[in-house]
């Protein structure tokens, strides 16, 4: 599988009922192939490793208009 990358904004943090936590994040409408790089993650079981990197806003606007 590749690497996937793309921009995203923190939807939602919650604690499960195990002491696990959940992120929800979300990415723009033009994330497609992100998407289904997630999509065939989840088909297949996939563990992640991932390492996010706080973007300020002038950097948002610029990935955002590659679709990222």
């Amino acid at each position: 599988m590749d690497k996937i990358n793309a921009v995203m904004t923190v939807a939602r943090v919650a604690t499960l009922s195990d002491g696990g936590i959940r992120v929800t994040l979300d990415m723009s409408e033009n994330a497609v192939m992100q998407m289904a790089q997630f999509v065939e993650c989840k088909r297949f079981g996939a563990v992640l490793k991932a390492e996010f990197i706080p973007m300020v806003e002038n950097e948002k606007t610029k990935e955002n208009e590659y679709g990222l």
